[in-house]
């Protein structure tokens, strides 16, 4: 019997901390943001849906944040978020999340709500532009 296809998608290993299978859907685009992960080991394929395919955005990668955008401007989900490999994560409530907004100093939070309006902007220029096609983004 393979062992992966009796394992659980999502294995708590720790107070929010979770061990993920590769192939999870952690988000998809167009949902509502109701928490964002920090990645502790493995890899998510961050993809948007352009022109009636799924083009690659971004990979991230070991102690990068992920969803955290949904989160910071209240507006949907930019992008659908899948595991490529088995990957550790550390999730973050969107209420603890917004706690800790709230802390900020109010021009961190403005700087913040600005570069994620850059970013889904330029997100935005994806579908759009008509030179963009179904092309993989390197590492970062």
């Amino acid at each position: 019997m393979d062992t992966k296809d009796t394992a659980p998608t999502f294995e708590r290993i720790g107070q929010r901390r979770y061990k993920v299978r590769e192939g999870v859907c952690l988000f998809r685009e167009g949902q509502d943001g109701t928490g964002a992960f920090i990645i502790e080991s493995g890899r998510v394929e961050l993809t948007r849906r352009v022109r009636g395919s799924q083009t690659l955005l971004a990979i991230a990668g070991p102690g990068e944040l992920i969803g955290e955008m949904a989160l910071i401007d209240g507006e949907p989900r930019s992008a659908t978020a899948i595991t490529t490999t088995e990957t550790i994560l550390l999730a973050i409530p969107a209420r603890e999340f917004s706690s800790r907004m709230e802390q900020l100093d109010p021009v961190t939070r403005m700087i913040l709500k600005k570069m994620t309006r850059l970013v889904r902007r330029a997100n935005e220029t994806l579908i759009f532009s008509p030179s963009v096609g179904n092309q993989d983004v390197q590492d970062t």
